[in-house]
């Protein structure tokens, strides 16, 4: 019959403009609230991300397809090299093969989407990680999905909920307005100081050698940031984990005095679960999160689709973390600040596994993603020479990095008194190891100290227990009942070294000068700087040092329960398997 409707297959299935933009609202919603879930208030590169994603949604009439092809981009990269490769190509396959009907899949079809991709992303990198996602990150991305599944076209009225601003922050100094300079200290995570010397951000001041307290970031950082060496302050490695600090900080010191604070930081061992952010009015904090997916590599916000698209063009970096993320911060708080001197803490982590930036060296694609998720190398067997000679390319890549940070950190804070500084530093194979935390060798202990903006009386090495006395002093402060002492006076003092994070917890070291002497278990060790730089010829010498050396630090506290989410940031830098 003439008026009889053509034969099913030969129909056009071809979505409608209501069909196709339907469907890409919805996308762009989800994408705007899986991105406040994982994250703080949205800014602008959150909002273009989700405007290219309904405009890609739309244009193409097949919104499976998008959305499957970026679960595949995020799986590859992550699992390269890890024999997962054949699993990974198979998922695309056959996401590619469903995503290709002409059919439209709706507004519900697209919500599922997004959770199918988020599940399988997570079942596949959680076999390899061998752990489950926090259950507050399942939960808030659980949420949001299933609310975009039911309601369906209706979905973006949920849109106003991902605009939700973050938490307000004050300064809270009070009282009469001190006389004093600002402050700023920079760590930079895992510097040696035989690196730091051809670093260009360490080429004006006065460039101190510093002995760590402790070959790994806690006990360093603690120290930086209270004055006191490990066995006073607390935070060490225990029996059954790592404890925190309750010993004043520099901040509550500063703060109680009238200056204003702040801090951004990019470590765990940095945070608040160890006290090392008490203190501070207002903190920028962000690290390595495994499992805040689908993401852009290494970043802290989710962005299911769109953000892959943008940071390929250029539009929006890939990783928004890092140093770019550091000086960021310190432009916005210095912005922000008020008339009142200010003390500011920045840790950089970029030197530190895992290589953020070696996607950018000019190495093969394989080797590049393999450096970039080689977190785990940190406690697993020594590399081998070639291995070693690789990941000491990518760490000096990173190194360069911070120095362009460190310039633009330096030129924001020109009157300041500054501090610049590390935690510990790295071996490369000098002593048979890899990484840190594993020996009191000089490679990991010693650490560069450049001050600005005040004059030193010393000549021979420095603690960074000595950083808070000398800065209080400059504050006009009493620095009383610290272990460090005040580097505008002339004096010298010992300088122990305790608490491996990997090996005996009785491994303990002394300097004095060049002197040098190392007690682990039941060997004695003595090195002669000054001769043998490289400790390559321990003997039996210098017994005048062994009343110095340090007994082995007591647990001051137990150790601190970590959130799921903390313990994951920690196992994605190789600190915990």
């Amino acid at each position: 019959m003439d008026g009889a409707p053509p034969p099913a297959r030969d129909r056009d299935v071809t979505p409608g403009r209501a069909a196709r933009w339907a469907p890409a609202l919805v996308g762009g919603t989800v994408e705007l609230l899986l991105a406040r879930a994982s994250g703080d208030a949205l800014g602008t590169p959150d909002l273009l991300a989700a405007v290219a994603l309904v405009a890609a949604l739309g244009a193409s009439g097949r919104p499976l397809l998008p959305l499957l092809v970026y679960g595949g981009g995020l799986l590859v990269p992550a699992l390269w090299g890890r024999g997962t490769g054949l699993l990974v190509w198979g998922l695309c396959a056959a996401a590619a093969a469903l995503a290709t009907r002409r059919r439209p899949i709706g507004a519900r079809g697209t919500a599922a989407g997004v959770a199918v991709v988020t599940a399988l992303v997570w079942v596949v990198i959680g076999a390899g990680e061998g752990s489950p996602p926090p259950l507050a990150t399942v939960r808030w991305v659980a949420a949001a999905l299933v609310a975009a599944v039911v309601l369906g076209r209706y979905a973006v009225i949920l849109a106003p909920l991902a605009l939700w601003p973050g938490a307000t922050e004050r300064w809270t100094a009070e009282g009469p307005m001190p006389q004093g300079p600002d402050i700023v200290v920079v760590s930079v995570d895992t510097l040696r100081l035989d690196v730091a010397r051809g670093m260009k951000a360490f080429q004006e001041g006065t460039l101190l050698e510093a002995q760590a307290p402790a070959p790994w970031t806690l006990p360093s950082l603690a120290t930086l940031q209270t004055g006191l060496l490990p066995a006073h302050h607390g935070a060490l490695r225990v029996r059954g984990g790592f404890s925190a600090t309750a010993a004043p900080t520099l901040a509550e010191r500063l703060s109680a005095a009238g200056w204003d604070t702040a801090a951004t930081v990019e470590s765990p061992f940095a945070g608040e679960r160890f006290g090392l952010q008490r203190g501070f009015a207002r903190v920028r904090s962000d690290g390595a999160r495994p499992w805040v997916l689908p993401r852009a590599p290494f970043g802290d916000r989710s962005r299911p689709v769109a953000a892959l698209a943008l940071a390929a063009l250029g539009l929006l970096p890939a990783d928004d973390g890092g140093a770019d993320r550091r000086v960021h911060d310190v432009e916005a708080l210095l912005a922000v600040r008020r008339d009142r001197p200010l003390f500011l803490w920045v840790h950089l982590l970029d030197a530190h596994l895992p290589y953020r930036h070696a996607l950018d060296l000019d190495l093969p694609y394989s080797e590049r993603v393999w450096l970039a998720t080689a977190h785990r190398l940190a406690i697993g067997p020594t590399p081998d020479a070639a291995t070693l000679a690789l990941l000491r390319r990518a760490y000096d890549h990173e190194v360069s990095v911070v120095d362009a940070a460190l310039l633009r950190i330096r030129a924001l804070v020109p009157a300041a008194v500054l501090v610049l500084t590390a935690d510990h530093g790295e071996e490369f194979g000098e002593h048979g190891g890899f990484e840190h935390g594993h020996t009191l060798y000089q490679e990991l202990l010693a650490v560069p100290l450049l001050v600005e903006g005040l004059a030193v009386d010393t000549e021979g090495p420095v603690g960074l227990q000595d950083v808070v006395p000398t800065l209080l002093g400059v504050a006009g402060l009493p620095a009383d009942g610290l272990d460090g002492r005040d580097l505008r006076l002339p004096g010298d003092a010992p300088l122990p070294s305790v608490n491996l994070l990997y090996g005996a917890l009785d491994a303990r070291s002394v300097r004095v000068g060049a002197d040098k002497v190392v007690v682990d278990g039941g060997s004695r060790r003595a090195f002669d700087l000054a001769a043998d730089p490289a400790e390559r010829a321990p003997f039996d010498g210098f017994p005048e040092l062994d009343p110095l050396v340090p007994t082995v630090p007591g647990a001051v506290a137990p150790a601190v329960p970590l959130e799921a989410g903390t313990t994951d940031a920690l196992r994605a830098l190789g600190y915990v398997e």
